[in-house]
């Protein structure tokens, strides 16, 4: 998960040190935080040739829930999905949230008891909730069980800050990066030592031990044995578990749905199978993916066809027009920008370089936008409704009247001077006034 400003610090460091910058990811997956589509957009602008699309399923056992998983991904034929997953007893129903806590609780217990005759700090099973309040609750299920196996010693713990009880044998996560203690943010461990200060001694099979103060473990330590769907992306386990409810999205239960190698099920709150079907589906029209601005921008033209009144045609045909020069004229001045940057970066000082690259990022966003915009007016009410031919006629009366502006400039006495954009920009980088 990497957003924009991220991206563009590790982008500029790549730059200035000649590295190059591998993306690799999954856009269906679960957005950044901060500003997404970063994936969306280097597919835009890098070449055909440095693009590898992923199109074969290697996680899963069973080559026909990888068609599943597929189909999850792009939230297409969801009902059908759903089916399918109950006929292969993917799928469990209970009457109220207690009970389904407490069956989960009891799975997730009895998966770590399991696992800890073989390794330990290993899970087989992941619990996956979409808040941290759900994976609060569930934690604490789940401990209280493990306390009455034996398997947690409470008799010496601590409490966090957030007021969860942590003892010896509890799986815990450290949530904040800290050099200095050699540990990372979503790390887990298992407590096994517990000082009279409250130092916490952990331990994972790979990493080793690590000693952490009384103060991290009370700001930046919580238990671990359910997560949040964010929490588990990049996860891979034996067997994926996900609480799917109203606020699910299609990202979150495609994410939770995929982590499980040999098994994946989704537990729901619903009185029969059709309304749990029915949330299902919903679940899959929640769509929280972050595809980049033209996507967003045809999901904004399809919520307005259902909701807004149709324009008059004209207004839209006028539009679009307009909407095609902006994207063509920033078509034109681009390849332009970069040269010239290019240039600078070669002889130039490097507050200019810094100016140009600037200039060439600043007309690359305005690009996006544009074909966003195209994209937006293409799939509006009004003009949806035209035939494909139709559109095309547009376009192609757009073209010639380009054209004949183009030549009605180099015959004029000024030879189609243009006045300069209203916002200052580095002389060799004006942007051409629509035509």
């Amino acid at each position: 998960m990497l957003d924009q400003d991220t991206a563009r610090a590790i982008l500029t460091v790549a730059d200035e040190t000649k590295a190059r910058v591998a993306l690799v990811g999954d856009r269906h997956q679960l957005p950044a935080v901060g500003r997404g589509g970063v994936l969306d957009l280097a597919a835009r602008w890098a070449r055909p040739e440095t693009m590898l699309p992923l199109d074969v399923v290697h996680r899963f056992t069973d080559p026909q829930y990888a068609e599943l998983s597929l189909a999850m991904r792009t939230g297409v034929r969801a009902g059908d999905v759903f089916d399918a997953l109950v006929s292969r007893d993917q799928v469990r129903l209970y009457p109220t949230e207690a009970e389904r806590t407490q069956t989960l609780a009891d799975l997730a217990a009895d998966s770590t008891l399991t696992s800890r005759t073989r390794r330990i700090g290993e899970a087989d099973v992941l619990v996956m909730a979409d808040t941290r309040d759900q994976v609060a609750t569930l934690n604490g299920a789940i401990r209280d069980r493990l306390v009455a196996e034996g398997a947690v010693h409470d008799r010496r713990g601590v409490v966090t800050g957030a007021g969860e009880r942590l003892g010896i044998g509890d799986r815990v996560m450290t949530r904040r990066n800290d050099p200095d203690l050699a540990v990372a943010n979503r790390d887990t461990w298992t407590i096994t030592g517990i000082d009279s200060d409250g130092t916490l001694t952990l331990h994972d099979p790979r990493a080793g031990s690590r000693s952490l103060p009384p103060r991290y473990a009370h700001e930046h330590e919580e238990l671990a044995y359910a997560t949040t769907v964010h929490g588990a992306q990049g996860e891979t386990t034996h067997t994926g578990h996900l609480l799917l409810g109203e606020h699910t999205s299609a990202a979150a239960a495609y994410v939770a749905m995929t982590r499980g190698r040999e098994n994946n099920t989704a537990h729901l709150v619903a009185e029969n199978l059709d309304d749990a079907r029915q949330s299902w589906v919903e679940t899959f029209g929640r769509d929280r993916a972050d595809l980049g601005p033209g996507h967003a921008a045809q999901r904004a033209a399809e919520d307005l066809e259902r909701y807004a009144p149709h324009r008059p045609l004209q207004a839209a045909l006028g539009d679009l027009r307009a909407a095609w020069t902006r994207q063509q004229d920033l078509r034109s001045v681009l390849p332009r920008a970069v040269r010239q940057h290019r240039l600078v970066a070669r002889y130039g000082e490097p507050a200019h370089v810094a100016e140009f690259r600037a200039a060439v990022d600043d007309i690359r966003e305005q690009l996006t936008t544009a074909t966003g915009q195209v994209h937006a007016l293409l799939h509006e009410p009004t003009l949806r409704s035209l035939p494909p031919a139709r559109v095309k006629q547009e376009h192609d009366h757009w073209l010639q009247d380009r054209e004949h502006k183009r030549q009605t400039r180099s015959r004029s006495p000024l030879g189609g001077a243009r006045q300069p954009p209203t916002q200052p920009q580095p002389n060799a980088l004006r942007l051409p006034e629509p035509t």
